[in-house]
């Protein structure tokens, strides 16, 4: 299942596949190596991936305390989970953090992800795909607790 609304704005993706060939080419458009050299290159630089992922941590908090800020600064979520794992569970869980990297901590598997982050009005939606889940992603409905009091959208 597949979360959608005909107002929901894609605000960024995580795929360290996208991430490494985007490197790749880089380094082969501007800095004029061969594909195997940068290649070899991207695959050894330890720091490639946390600077892509520390810029969307910060970009994704943002997001949020951008919804936040609508009820005063409350950083207090409720996450709704459907599909999730092998299994295609579903399951919800009420968090309260200020910044993007708890926030994924607290509801994505241990393990490597590649994700799409949406949102429509109040609410974040992410699709996640891992091992468990190739196909078709588990979705994350994550609301602002007081938004979801008042039964805003």
């Amino acid at each position: 299942m597949v979360y959608t609304t005909n107002d929901k704005t894609l605000k960024f993706k995580w795929d360290i596949g996208e991430i490494m060939d985007g490197n790749i080419r880089y380094l082969i458009e501007d800095e004029k190596l061969t594909k195997d050299e940068a290649e070899v290159k991207t695959m050894n630089d330890p720091d490639i991936c946390q600077i892509y992922w520390d810029d969307m941590l910060e970009y994704f908090t943002e997001i949020m305390a951008k919804i936040a800020k609508k009820y005063k600064y409350a950083f207090d979520w409720k996450i709704t989970g459907v599909g999730l794992g092998w299994r295609s569970m579903t399951g919800y869980k009420n968090v309260y953090t200020e910044n993007a990297k708890e926030l994924l901590a607290a509801i994505l598997p241990n393990t490597d992800c590649t994700f799409k982050v949406f949102v429509s009005r109040n609410t974040i939606i992410i699709h996640n795909w891992h091992h468990d889940c190739p196909v078709n992603p588990e979705v994350y409905l994550v609301k602002n607790r007081k938004a979801n009091e008042r039964g805003i959208e």
